[in-house]
């Protein structure tokens, strides 16, 4: 890590512990957290603990600046609420390893549904789709025509289901195909919603 990037991480994270520290030790004290320290076992425990960061979605994973050097048992990124992909501006400092967890299982689900909520209104010209065919899954897009969803394909792909057609047509065999698009459950749109407001709440008020 260079000079500058371990500069501007120190930096981050100091103003989270300094953020937070006043939660995090309220919250300590009250349910008597037994939160793990990395270094030096003789140094005060409040002294650490005002250079102590818990990632607030886990409260596992946490760091420690000491000296200017980051300890941690768990790699630390900024994570966007609501996501960067539906236009979060926030940021919050969590472990890497819920930033992706979360990103890959439920955050993705507000701007897919919202894709296609823009679709079905007309807002939004096409939605991506797989179509699927014996020799393999191939990209593709939905569009509205005149209130039926159509399917668009690229001429490669035009070329392989009129090539596949020829061929069954000749021995009587029908030809099969499957469209498939994703529309996000119920539930991950739940979740991620939850996490968004979860962490404006503990931007806010912090730990407690």
């Amino acid at each position: 890590m260079s000079d500058k990037i371990q500069s501007k991480w120190l930096r981050i994270i100091q103003r989270h512990c300094d953020l937070y520290y006043p939660s995090l030790y309220q919250v300590k004290l009250h349910y008597k957290l037994d939160i793990e320290i990395i270094i030096d076992k003789g140094m005060d425990t409040e002294k650490i603990l005002k250079n102590y960061y818990l990632c607030p979605l886990c409260l596992l994973n946490y760091v420690v600046i000491e000296d200017n050097i980051i300890y941690g048992n768990e790699v630390f990124d900024l994570d966007h609420f609501p996501p960067k992909s539906v236009g979060g501006s926030k940021t919050i400092l969590v472990c890497k390893k819920c930033n992706s967890e979360y990103g890959r299982k439920i955050d993705y689900s507000i701007k897919q549904y919202l894709n296609f909520q823009a679709f079905l209104k007309k807002k939004k010209t096409n939605f991506p789709s797989k179509l699927i065919l014996e020799d393999g899954n191939y990209s593709t897009n939905l569009s509205l025509e005149d209130g039926k969803i159509v399917s668009s394909v690229d001429t490669k792909v035009l070329q392989r289901i009129t090539k596949e057609w020829e061929k069954k047509h000749a021995t009587n065999q029908n030809v099969k195909f499957q469209m498939r698009f994703f529309i996000p459950h119920e539930e991950y749109l739940q979740k991620a919603y939850l996490k968004a407001a979860y962490l404006f709440c503990f931007s806010t008020w912090g730990y407690e």
